[in-house]
């Protein structure tokens, strides 16, 4: 079953740096459909919330400043700490980290990174974790 491992978001509670969610929302996946483990400069270019970075090592590509979370692609998929299947592709991984993460700094950070007043898709990702979390 696949999950996320995310940190606290507006309408998302987190019990550390970390925590892992059962339940996310859809995201557009169309701007990252030519991302690949050569090209992962959408990841190098958007700041991290957690100071994670890009780093190729064998599967293993994005990873916590700590490595407390080290993501890898298998088989198309990617698992975050080896087991825990995160994403259903690259493309998906990188547009959900990328929105999370330009939403953390936009809530958390205002004055340090703008962001554009309703980039697409943010109000309704919010809109769903906030609905998603109510549920649970």
């Amino acid at each position: 079953m696949k999950k996320w491992i995310g940190f606290r978001l507006p309408g998302r509670p987190c019990r550390g740096t970390y925590d892992v969610y059962e339940n996310q929302p859809p995201v557009d996946c169309s701007e990252y459909q030519n991302v690949s483990l050569d090209n992962l400069k959408c990841l190098e270019e958007c700041a991290s919330p957690t100071s994670c970075y890009v780093k190729r090592d064998g599967d293993v590509f994005y990873r916590d400043q700590q490595d407390c979370v080290v993501w890898s692609l298998r088989d198309g998929q990617v698992y975050a700490n080896d087991d825990m299947l995160v994403a259903d592709s690259l493309a998906e991984f990188c547009a959900r980290m990328i929105l999370e993460s330009k939403i953390w700094f936009a809530f958390y950070m205002p004055n340090q990174y703008g962001m554009a007043e309703d980039p697409p898709g943010v109000l309704a990702y919010l809109q769903a974790l906030k609905s998603i979390n109510e549920a649970s």
